[in-house]
């Protein structure tokens, strides 16, 4: 299930941003990434607070510091796309968001550069 959330995640922050490099579309797109990282913001804080009554209540702890775990990345990601979002429309209303097409020549493309799960990856290997 967090695979696949993650994915999710990930496909469509990569298109915000490329969408956030075309002139005039990235002012909508970066008060759409805005409102989108407060509503992921939030959902974090609920999912966290989810998994931190199930941990409490003593069943399966591990898979309850999952949730709290997808709970804490999603707050953090919410965070950052709220600043990114700021970044860009402080960008796109001066009309030099173009310059965030260099991000076509990282190895990555597109890809957000704090990638949605890592900190899964590292739990599941402990």
């Amino acid at each position: 299930m967090f695979v696949e959330t993650n994915r999710v995640l990930t496909d469509i922050e990569i298109g915000f941003n490329k969408a956030d490099a075309i002139p005039i579309v990235g002012v909508f797109s970066s008060a759409l990434r805005i409102a989108a990282g407060k509503v992921q913001f939030t959902a974090g804080v609920c999912i966290t607070f989810t998994g931190l009554i199930g941990s409490i209540s003593g069943n399966n702890n591990y898979a309850w510091r999952s949730v709290v775990q997808l709970g804490c990345d999603q707050m953090i990601h919410g965070c950052l796309n709220v600043i990114r979002g700021v970044g860009t429309l402080l960008l796109a209303s001066t009309g030099l968001n173009f310059l965030l097409l260099a991000q076509a020549f990282r190895p990555e493309g597109f890809a957000p550069v704090v990638q949605y799960g890592r900190s899964y990856q590292v739990a599941a290997r402990v």
